[in-house]
């Protein structure tokens, strides 16, 4: 994502579909990661359309974190805590690499404000474009 990101201008479109088929969307004016040198830091614009509400921008400029590369401010391992890599902070409002599951478990995919719940979600996509 850096190699792509780092040459140019990208908005974000998150798509996410509930497990009750809800669908909705949030688009976001800029998007980057940063090298690996910077811990593939997100760089997130600001909210400009979809009905998902804003869970993102909570994440812009944090580093990505995994089980072995704890880089959020969390006391603990958000990785180890919710099985995945993601730009945690404290640990999240969203997680778009948490486990597929059904229900309502912290570990799973989760968009907060899609349905102001941890409500798990079934299909998730990021899609950048050059603008």
């Amino acid at each position: 994502m850096h190699q792509i990101s780092r040459n140019g201008n990208y908005e974000l479109l998150v798509v996410m579909t509930s497990f009750n088929g809800t669908k909705k969307s949030a688009r976001y004016d800029r998007f980057m990661v940063a090298s690996e040198f910077e811990n593939y830091k997100l760089v997130i614009g600001q909210l400009i359309g979809g009905d998902a509400g804003d869970s993102f921008s909570e994440h812009d400029g944090f580093m990505f974190s995994t089980i072995d590369r704890d880089n959020d401010v969390d006391a603990g391992s958000c990785a180890r805590g919710y099985k995945s890599g993601w730009w945690f902070k404290k640990c999240f409002a969203v997680n778009l690499n948490g486990e597929h599951q059904e229900g309502n478990k912290r570990s799973s995919m989760s968009w907060y404000n899609f349905s102001n719940s941890d409500e798990c979600l079934k299909e998730t996509r990021m899609l950048i474009r050059r603008i």
